[in-house]
């Protein structure tokens, strides 16, 4: 039986031909359409890749449908795919200053909007992205696409203003780790095309294309194509006359976030994390020089409680670096059986704890427990 793509389900028996969306876009082209759409380089044919953009509120999942000149599918918050969670989440976000009897009215039209925007998104064929233990449903979808040829639009930056880039907000990191896992199931990456969406402006400006590193640990090549996005996006920005910045807007459930990142609370624990990556990389290559010199070492319990802290300071949404951790000390250590012995006891640290939910109080545990099974 022949299947064929959905947004919500895994697979859908009839080809839908999305006549709404085809509908709207045809009425919107007029009002929506950029004036002024660039290319750096033309997109290699036959070919899919993923486009990174900044969001700029509306204007950049608008623009882009009529910017780009071949089929695409969009990376969409799954809430607003659904008619049951969608008026919730325009409660939340859209309506959240509404009080009295403004928050009667701004309940009733979230409804009504809800039902729209959620219709107009899976008539897109977007794809959903879940924050939860779904995200695999999100890069498996993702895989789909492009295994059909088409091509991936992402909108990476978050609510978190980025002081060292000012056309970009802080990029999350869950957007790049695409790569990473394209990279282990089908041996390559596909090619990155990073754009520019102007509000002021109405212009779209596609960028250079960027790919990912292979050659690189993964954690170390999504750091890279990281940054590589952010600076040209900033590039195809600076090309352009003077103009205002549009950023994603930010609500109040947002507002600790974006304070705990100007504070340095991010970038702290992110500072932290490679230290203590290098520190347990360093004692890894000590240990598998002293064992092939049959010198008797003791640093392998402090090795191990090293990088079960690095892992137990890392929170929610920062799972990936405990598993760069991990990798980078598999890979240090390969050279003894000694060496070896580390990596294993801390692979098996990291299955035995549960990075969501472990707190700061609880390190001292961990690392009891490393010690005894050493």
């Amino acid at each position: 039986m022949k299947t064929y793509y959905s947004a919500l389900k895994p697979y859908s028996r009839v080809s839908r031909p999305y006549l709404l969306f085809r509908f709207l876009k045809l009425i919107t082209r007029p009002f929506l359409k950029p004036k002024r759409v660039t290319f750096c380089k033309p997109f290699p044919e036959g070919t899919p890749v993923v486009i990174m953009a900044n969001h700029a509120n509306a204007y950049g999942p608008q623009s882009l449908q009529f910017a780009l000149p071949r089929r695409f599918r969009t990376w969409t918050n799954a809430k607003m795919l659904s008619v049951k969670t969608a008026p919730r989440d325009l409660m939340k976000t859209v309506f959240c200053n509404a009080k009295g009897i403004f928050w009667f009215f701004a309940r009733i039209l979230s409804f009504g909007m809800g039902f729209a925007m959620s219709a107009t998104f899976r008539a897109s064929g977007a794809i959903p992205v879940y924050r939860n233990e779904r995200i695999a449903d999100t890069y498996s979808k993702t895989f789909e696409t492009m295994r059909e040829g088409l091509d991936v639009v992402i909108f990476p930056d978050s609510l978190v203003r980025n002081p060292e880039n000012e056309f970009i907000d802080v990029m999350q990191k869950g957007a790049f780790k695409t790569f990473k896992l394209c990279v282990a199931e089908t041996g390559s990456a596909p090619g990155v095309f990073p754009a520019y969406c102007c509000k002021s402006l109405n212009t779209v400006c596609f960028g250079n294309p960027l790919v990912f590193d292979t050659e690189l640990p993964p954690y170390e090549a999504m750091q890279k194509l990281e940054r590589e996005v952010g600076a040209e996006i900033k590039r195809l920005a600076l090309t352009l006359p003077p103009h205002k910045v549009t950023h994603y807007a930010a609500t109040p459930k947002n507002v600790s976030r974006v304070r705990k990142y100007l504070e340095g609370g991010e970038n702290k624990i992110y500072d932290r994390v490679e230290e203590q990556q290098k520190n347990v990389a360093v004692n890894a290559s000590e240990t598998a020089a002293a064992a092939a010199a049959n010198v008797p070492v003791t640093v392998v319990s402090d090795s191990a409680s090293e990088a079960a802290n690095a892992s137990v300071a890392v929170n929610v949404f920062e799972a990936d670096s405990a598993e760069a951790i991990a990798e980078n000390v598999s890979e240090a250590v390969n050279a003894s059986e000694t060496a070896y012995a580390v990596a294993s006891n801390f692979d098996s640290a990291l299955d035995g704890e549960d990075l969501d939910f472990v707190a700061e109080s609880d390190l001292a545990s961990v690392a009891a427990d490393i010690s005894d099974k050493d």
